[in-house]
């Protein structure tokens, strides 16, 4: 079964990414800043790498040549070179949109679609770093959704996602302890769910939506816990600073938004040859 990736897209009905339900899980405020208000916070030199590999990664699924002059030219084409791409591309860098509940829509988008030697698809996501990842894919939970997506999608259980860590250094970069080896440059992390437990989840992820539909409805955007002991979700959030500012301040205006530095972005849109679709 071919699935179609839609480019064109207009604005409305509501369309969810897993990022905006597993960014509301963490903390119904800071979700608010970013899928609501759609603040975006200033990008770290890290993450502007993540994104030019991210670039060259399309570019090389697309057949084109990398760009020479990108900033991890030279990470990209080394893990080309010691992992090509596969033979059976079905897309990249795409979005794949999923009806959940009546006017909702679920946005995945993979970093890379594919079709394996054995016939399974394949979602993966690319993930660059500096220090070796500490993530337990046993405890993933978009990874899992995104797997149930796509068995819905392809109509098949025969769906598994891997998350594929490159270092931003190529192997035999001198490091402290000697030299990057290439095991410690690419780590492949493999998901694999069952179709009953794709089913669960797809339930559980309804059930957030509707939580996301109520609190839309009736502006219950409380945050996680600001007590010492609930610190541990704001750890790291993006929008530590606006929420502290609104802590101290009260609510935010544009005023305050722009001397923070913030930005904003435009709402997740449906493409258009699904506006029309009614369940």
């Amino acid at each position: 079964m071919k699935t179609v990736y839609p480019s064109p897209t207009v604005r409305k009905p509501l369309v969810l990414s897993m990022s905006a339900i597993a960014l509301f899980r963490k903390c119904r405020r800071a979700y608010r800043y970013g899928y609501e208000d759609g603040l975006v916070t200033p990008s770290s030199p890290a993450a502007e790498l993540g994104t030019d590999f991210h670039e060259l990664m399309k570019a090389a699924a697309a057949g084109h040549p990398l760009d020479q002059d990108a900033p991890m030219y030279a990470v990209a084409e080394e893990y080309l070179r010691r992992h090509p791409l596969p033979d059976d591309i079905i897309s990249a860098e795409e979005g794949l949109f999923t009806q959940i509940v009546p006017k909702v829509w679920l946005r995945t988008t993979f970093d890379l679609v594919y079709r394996d030697a054995d016939g399974w698809i394949v979602g993966r996501d690319y993930k660059t770093f500096e220090k070796s990842p500490a993530y337990d894919v046993d405890l993933d939970f978009q990874g899992r959704i995104y797997i149930a997506a796509l068995m819905r999608a392809f109509d098949t259980d025969r769906v598994r996602f891997e998350y594929e860590y490159v270092r931003r250094s190529v192997p035999g970069t001198k490091n402290s302890r000697g030299f990057w080896e290439p095991h410690e440059c690419y780590i492949n992390m493999p998901v694999v769910i069952s179709r009953r437990e794709a089913d669960e989840l797809w339930d559980e992820t309804i059930l957030w939506v509707k939580e996301i539909l109520r609190a839309r409805k009736e502006g219950l955007f409380m945050r996680s816990g600001t007590r010492k002991e609930f610190s541990s979700p704001c750890l790291g959030c993006f929008y530590e600073t606006p929420c502290k500012t609104e802590m101290s301040h009260g609510e935010l205006d544009d005023q305050d938004i722009e001397l923070l530095g913030l930005g904003r972005r435009e709402r997740d849109t449906l493409p258009a040859h699904l506006l029309g679709k009614k369940k």
